[in-house]
């Protein structure tokens, strides 16, 4: 792993868990703190090289199609989770997001089966999405899947 990787997935990860903290509380994401993390991970893209711009492309178009998916679904998915998977997407390169993606929503499928079971869950239910980016981020940092050492 690149120590500018290192320092990155750190800073990402950080950032994550601040806006899974938002999400869990107050069930909304700051668009501003959105625009500074998009911002951000363009400048860190910019100095560093680590992603070739059609993976970081693919990684916003990843985060758009996620927009329509929100519009669609009157927002089962939030325009706040949506703006940040375009986050991610500029920061990690479509492939690393999609490796992400799966985590997350594997990860969301499990939590809420255990809930059903529980009965403390219905399929109407709503959860926050962001604390299971952020798992799914952090695993895959420390497992070293978003670093390159698959």
């Amino acid at each position: 792993m690149k120590y500018g990787n290192l320092a990155g997935n750190v800073m990402m990860g950080v950032y994550l868990i601040l806006l899974s903290y938002s999400d869990m509380k107050r069930r909304k994401l700051s668009v501003g703190v959105i625009v500074l993390g998009f911002l951000s991970a363009l400048v860190f893209q910019v100095i560093t090289g680590i992603e070739s711009w059609r993976a970081v492309a693919g990684g916003i178009l990843t985060g758009i199609l996620f927009m329509g998916i929100s519009r669609l679904t009157e927002e089962k998915i939030g325009y706040g989770d949506s703006l940040l998977i375009i986050v991610l997407g500029t920061f990690l390169g479509m492939w690393k997001l999609l490796i992400l993606l799966l985590g997350a929503f594997g990860l969301a499928a499990v939590v809420s089966i255990l809930l059903m079971i529980k009965r403390k869950f219905t399929r109407k239910s709503m959860i926050p999405f962001v604390p299971f980016l952020t798992v799914a981020y952090i695993g895959e940092m420390l497992g070293g899947m978003l670093s390159g050492g698959v």
